[in-house]
């Protein structure tokens, strides 16, 4: 993230928030356009470590999906799994897994039980698991969405580097020292 990289973020801090006051004057009747943009909000607020901003988009990204289709699908799905990330971050912890799960089901209903997208979002759950203290249930899920993106995409693929940075980032919270920085140098 840009925080993490020591970068002055004020500029970028200040034209986000001025952004997100004017989506309801400037984007009012266009819901799909201020579902997108409050997508890219959230995730701009995430990378800046401002994970209760970061939910709040979400949160409103996710009230416009639903407004806009009753039905599930892949939008209100990553949203879902998108808030319930910003939230284990902000260490609400188990709202944020009841928002993963709930992604679960539906890209499951949607794509299987083997997709990509399902390997991503069971990723955002093993980061969840991971701060609750569920350390074996953390690990088992990683390995599976790490096992499921390189049997769908091999393993040159920027997603299994993603699925081996989040084993390791669980692997280091369970105090398994030498077998996260194995997984965080493969993903390198």
């Amino acid at each position: 993230s840009l925080v993490a990289l020591g970068r002055d973020t004020r500029l970028l801090r200040e034209i986000v928030a001025l952004t997100a006051a004017r989506i309801p004057r400037d984007l009012a009747g266009q819901p799909e356009v201020e579902a997108d943009l409050r997508r890219t909000l959230g995730s701009v607020y995430f990378n800046l470590g401002e994970f209760d901003d970061a939910a709040s988009m979400f949160q409103a990204e996710l009230a416009l999906r639903r407004l806009r289709s009753r039905e599930e699908n892949a939008d209100i799905a990553r949203a879902l799994s998108s808030l319930g990330a910003a939230l284990g971050r902000d260490g609400k912890l188990s709202e944020a897994e009841a928002r993963i799960r709930e992604a679960l089901a539906i890209e499951q209903r949607l794509f299987g039980q083997e997709h990509s997208e399902v390997a991503g979002v069971l990723g955002n759950l093993a980061l969840v698991l991971a701060r609750q203290n569920r350390t074996s249930e953390a690990a088992d899920t990683a390995r599976a969405a790490l096992a499921m993106q390189r049997r769908l995409l091999g393993d040159e693929s920027p997603e299994v580097a993603v699925s081996l940075n989040r084993l390791g980032t669980v692997l280091e919270q369970a105090g398994r020292l030498d077998d996260a920085i194995a997984s965080f140098r493969e993903a390198l």
